[in-house]
This record gives structure tokens, C-alpha cells and sequence, in this order.
């Protein structure tokens, strides 16, 4: 009888974790994090000679700090750090947020990302010449705009760029303003 037993209970085990053997992964759709406000600032930046020994520098005027337009990319970072996946484009058109004597800063708000708990990489383009449509990763537009940054001189239209790595939370909570400085090119 005791033999009996024992196999019953074997085979009723068995049973259990054939059952279980089978069990698919769910997929879970990616969280979007919603409400993102993105701060694009300048700087001043020294960007000319002017020839005197005592001040031989001068410093970026408001008009070449000036942003008119920008176009945002967001890209997925890999486990190595790297930039891969484009997970959002757009472009805008910007009016200054606020203005000091040192920094002009330009504000774009309600962007939503599939970021919560990611890894990503803002690059912010301001002034950007051409269109960005054919661009599908991080490397075709670090190569457009290194390849299109030759025009007619226009204070008000010099490019800038600006990137940023952020780590999201893993809620889609509402984060606080991220600043991108601009660097002129």
C-alpha cells in the first residue's frame, strides 16, 4: 500500500510541474512617462577674437544665442551606453521662455516618451538646417549635422546642438524640467 501511495503522490507532482512547464512570457507594453518639459538653454559662450591684449575675447551676443526652431531626438541607450533606438522626433518652433542677461532659454512642454525605467540620450538640434525626416538613428544625425552647418553668415540662425543622457524613473510620473545646454557650432 505504502508503494501505491508513493506513486500516486509522484505522479500527482509530476502532473503539477508538466502543467506549469508551458507558461508563456507577457509581454509588457512599454510605460510612457507623459508631461515632459525640455529647457534648451545658451550660455554665453566665448566665440571670437577681438584682437586686444587686455580682453582678447568676446562674448556671444543675444542674437547669436537666439534659437528660432529646434528639432528633438530621443534615442534609447544600449547596456554599453550607446545610443540606439529612436523612440521620438520632433520639430518646434521656439519663442523665448526667459531671458537674463547670461542665459537665453527656450521651454517646449507635453512631450510623452515610451521611457519609464529607460535609459535615453536628448539630442537637441536649434536652428538645424535641412530636414531631419531621413534620419533613423543616432549616427545618420550626428552626420547630417555635422554635413549641413555651411550657409550665409545670419546671427539669429547659427546651429546649435545639445545632448543629454537621463535615466527615467520607472513610473510614468511627471519629471521636472530637463535642461539641455546648447553648444554653438
Amino acid at each position: 500500500m505504502n508503494l501505491k501511495s508513493l506513486l500516486l503522490v509522484l505522479s500527482f507532482l509530476s502532473g503539477i510541474m508538466v502543467s506549469c512547464s508551458n507558461e508563456e512570457i507577457i509581454d509588457i507594453p512599454d510605460q510612457s512617462v507623459e508631461g515632459i518639459s525640455i529647457i534648451l538653454s545658451s550660455n554665453p559662450i566665448t566665440t571670437k577674437a577681438k584682437g586686444e591684449a587686455a580682453d582678447p575675447y568676446a562674448y556671444a551676443t543675444q542674437q547669436e544665442l537666439q534659437i528660432t526652431n529646434a528639432h528633438i531626438a530621443v534615442f534609447e541607450m544600449n547596456s554599453e551606453g550607446i545610443p540606439e533606438t529612436k523612440i521620438f522626433s520632433d520639430t518646434y518652433t521656439m519663442t523665448p521662455d526667459v531671458t537674463t542677461t547670461d542665459t537665453l532659454a527656450y521651454k517646449i512642454e507635453g512631450i510623452t516618451l515610451k521611457a519609464a525605467g529607460k535609459k535615453v540620450r536628448f539630442l537637441a538640434i536649434g536652428n538645424p538646417k535641412g530636414d531631419y525626416s531621413g534620419c533613423s538613428d543616432y549616427n545618420s544625425y550626428k552626420t547630417f549635422v555635422e554635413n549641413n552647418n555651411s550657409a550665409t553668415f545670419d546671427p539669429t540662425k547659427l546651429v546649435k546642438v545639445g545632448e543629454l543622457d537621463y535615466e527615467f524613473g520607472s513610473s510614468s510620473a511627471v519629471v521636472s524640467p530637463i535642461e539641455i545646454p546648447m553648444i554653438q557650432l
